[in-house]
């Protein structure tokens, strides 16, 4: 039951939110079928959460106390047994997932509502650990605690227990699945460097803003371990000497060269400044004592570290040679704040999140009582009651710096905190969004959260619209919205016809599926949502110039001068015929292309028509727009440019002429054009065929015969045809075959007998979907697959 204001924000359309106010919770309830999002309840305040709608609210495990934990994407059994951390990609396409007593888990990201979809695993052990892409007895991936994404997005890297490891893979950037390229260890003999020192009981990794090193934290080895990094391979090396790694320890025990470092003991978390000057770790875990330690990073040397001096190299409550701190008892996580004037860090044992100003030379001074902490009830004297951070163990900023959350383990919630980014202070979300989580242990307003027992480490993604939460306990990872007013910063094309029917592609942030669009007070239609920042979206009729808004479950964007469209009146020219081309036509700017999103269309010559996804009608296409794959083009009597964008983020155009298609895009950045229309109730079924054949050996007479049936509609009959001029990833896709480019002009015909293919211009890969036989075609040559018999 969700419980006092609980808003599941939407994943697919439509929407539904289910909210149950006030103390008789089980007396009576409200439900609200949200068609438009933010207008059927009261906005939310910028920064609150709420749960994706099932079946994306978590992703759990089979067998695992279900369906009482109630996620609705299940993988199996131990794939996230102790789930520990997730990570999102820059890119924002991909979240990796790791468990201490399961895998490291590959999904899929929908950037346009954040849900994830599982596509492979890792493991040590011999079972499967996901039904596809599961790559068992992976080396030295026994226990992955945590991991780092590369800034570039083409590395990550994970820390596991069991071997003691740090092990390297690269991400296709394509696919978002992994390949294990490396990995060194304190003891592991499968990895090429397994006499690494700093490397027992890694419990943290991070990477430098450059890329150009991988630090992580050692819980055992109480110490900070220090890697460069391939910047083009994504290999890692041990720096040499006094920089290998640096210990609370001794020599002989670590095998780090610099010894003695002050606050390291327990050493589980490590984060870096933005401006990469510092690395900062928690240290004390859950078990009491700790401190927050503080180095300088030579970003000219290797990136090798340095404590700072004397009480500027620590900050703790306990140790006594560090510079003096409230609450600082059982750190374990941190984030520095993305301005770098603030670093924020848990503390398991005084259950807060502790409030710190980074100086200039990186030291840390906690910040002036009552900011010192945000703390759960009873507050130390210096602190500020609030709650949901009973055991807090996870925390984490959003990425413009508004925000910051935490997890509480033991209360199974998330804690919501805006920040003050002049004095770095913070305060919670007035209820009932300061927190929310699962009962019967939350104390929050807002209950009802699926599959956040045992809250763990939490991120946001990169475009700040979601958090994903590691419920440890429940085996976990929870999908939260974060509540982000839309922004609209351009509309392009700026202007269209009064009439309407102008695809428009509007850029800007905040949006999520479900959103309404606006010109000047009237809906558009065919919204697609293509990301947080992309929407393509058909106007309606109108006249001057207007503003377009968007509006979402988290409130409407704000009117600016990016945001206006111009209403012009249709031309009294004569039209031109369907095949005479049209005069040149100037391209108006539109956003790149997104792959496997967005295209980018233009007309050619002639008459050109496009049918968006979830509408009846076609809206002819006049100018360049950007267009949402699924679409119909008609271009039976024009040429039309398609520009699309590859995995490489470069771009490749092709044209298709007098043929109807469906365009779409594979995440391998492959387009097909799928021929659609025709009417093939005019060919003969098969005893047609048959009596056509039979009565051909005899001879017929008579206009009305089958005969004369066959004439009109034989197996050479052609129902639908599409042209294609193109080079790059290309293909087209009849009922029978599909050929993709390995030149540059060649026919494909839908017949009644099948799909017949003929090229004009260089070679074509044709593959015959009926015995999946694949075949080269060659300039003056054809094929047909044949239609099925039967």
């Amino acid at each position: 039951m969700l419980t006092a204001g609980h808003a599941i924000r939407p994943s697919l359309p439509p929407i539904r939110r289910v909210v149950v106010w006030g103390p008789c919770l089980l007396v009576w309830g409200v439900i609200l079928l949200a068609a438009v999002p933010g207008r059927a309840a009261a906005t939310p305040p910028p920064g609150s959460l709420s749960q994706l709608e099932e079946p994306f609210n978590c992703v759990g495990e089979e067998g695992f106390h279900q369906p009482e934990i109630g996620c609705g994407t299940l993988l199996p059994k131990n794939a996230i047994n102790g789930s520990y951390q997730a990570q999102v990609s820059p890119d924002g396409k991909n979240v990796y997932s790791v468990a201490v007593s399961g895998a490291l888990v590959e999904y899929s990201r929908d950037r346009a509502n954040g849900a994830l979809t599982e596509i492979g695993c890792l493991t040590s052990s011999t079972e499967p650990c996901a039904p596809a892409n599961s790559q068992t007895e992976a080396v030295a991936m026994s226990s992955p605690a945590a991991l780092a994404i590369s800034p570039d997005g083409a590395n990550v890297y994970v820390v596991t227990q069991g071997t003691n490891s740090l092990v390297e893979f690269s991400r296709n950037q394509e696919t978002g699945l992994l390949t294990e390229t490396g990995c060194i260890s304190r003891e592991n003999t499968a990895c090429v460097v397994h006499n690494a020192g700093g490397l027992n009981s890694p419990y943290g990794v991070t990477i430098s803003p450059d890329g150009k090193n991988v630090y992580t934290a050692a819980y055992a080895d109480e110490a900070i371990a220090e890697f460069s990094r391939n910047t083009e391979t994504g290999a890692l090396k041990q720096l040499s000497g006094v920089n290998n790694c640096i210990t609370s320890g001794s020599t002989g025990l670590t095998g780090c060269n610099t010894e003695k470092a002050l606050g390291l003991e327990r050493a589980i978390g490590v984060a870096i400044s933005p401006d990469g000057r510092n690395v900062y770790v928690a240290a004390g875990a859950t078990n009491g004592e700790g401190a927050i330690v503080a180095f300088a990073r030579n970003i000219n040397e290797e990136g090798a570290l340095t404590q700072l001096p004397g009480e500027e190299g620590c900050i703790s409550t306990s140790n006594a040679k560090c510079a003096k701190g409230v609450a600082i008892d059982g750190p374990e996580d941190l984030v520095t704040s993305p301005d770098g004037r603030n670093v924020y860090a848990n503390s398991s044992q005084n259950n807060s999140v502790l409030e710190f100003r980074r100086e200039s030379t990186g030291t840390l001074a906690q910040l002036a009582s009552p900011n010192a902490c945000v703390m759960n009830a009873p507050a130390e004297a210096q602190c500020t009651q609030v709650k949901g951070l009973e055991r807090a163990l996870g925390v984490t900023i959003s990425p413009q710096g508004e925000n910051v959350y935490a997890s509480s383990a033991f209360e199974d919630d998330e804690a919501v905190f805006t920040r003050n980014a002049e004095t770095g202070v913070l305060t919670s979300l007035p209820p009932p969004y300061e927190c929310l989580g699962k009962a019967p242990y939350t104390k929050c307003e807002t209950t009802g959260i699926k599959g956040i027992a045992g809250a763990r480490r939490v991120t946001v993604s990169p475009d700040g619209m979601n958090l994903y939460v590691a419920g440890q306990n429940d085996h976990s990872i929870v999908e939260l919205a974060r509540a982000v007013a839309p922004t609209v910063s351009s509309v392009a094309p700026g202007s269209g016809s009064e009439s309407g029917d102008t695809i428009v592609t509007i850029t800007g942030a905040g949006f999520v599926e479900g959103a309404i669009v606006d010109f000047g007070g009237r809906s558009a239609s065919s919204v697609t949502v293509n990301s947080s920042s992309s929407i393509t979206a058909i106007s309606p009729g109108g006249s001057g110039t207007v503003d377009v808004t968007v509006t979402t479950y988290a409130g409407s964007s704000t009117t600016t001068a990016g945001d206006q469209f111009t209403y012009t009146k249709a031309p009294t020219a004569k039209i031109p015929s369907l095949v005479t081309p049209i005069a040149p036509i100037t391209l108006l700017a539109v956003p790149p292309p997104v792959l496997g999103k967005t295209g980018n269309v233009a007309p050619v010559s002639g008459t050109v028509f496009v049918r968006l996804p979830k509408t009846s009608r076609f809206v002819p296409l006049s100018t360049l727009e950007q267009i949402p794959f699924g679409s119909v083009i008609e271009a039976t009597h024009g040429t039309v440019s398609v520009t699309t964008t590859e995995p490489n983020g470069k771009t490749q155009t092709g044209e298709f002429f007098e043929g109807e298609f469906i365009l779409r895009q594979g995440a391998n950045g492959v387009v097909i054009a799928e021929l659609t229309g025709g009417n093939f109730s005019v060919c003969p079924t098969r005893r047609e065929r048959a009596h056509i054949a039979s009565v051909g050996s005899l001879g017929s007479t008579g206009a009305g015969s089958t005969s004369a049936h066959a004439a009109s509609a034989s197996g050479s009959h052609v129902v639908r045809k599409l042209w294609a001029n193109a080079h790059g990833k290309f293909s087209t896709k009849g009922n029978y075959a599909a050929g993709a480019v390995q030149g540059t002009e060649w026919l494909t015909e839908d017949r009644c007998d099948g799909t017949y293919i003929k090229v004009t211009r260089d070679r074509v890969a044709v593959t015959n979907l009926v015995n999946h036989r694949r075949v080269e075609v060659t300039t003056r040559h054809h094929y047909l697959a044949k239609a099925p018999r039967g």
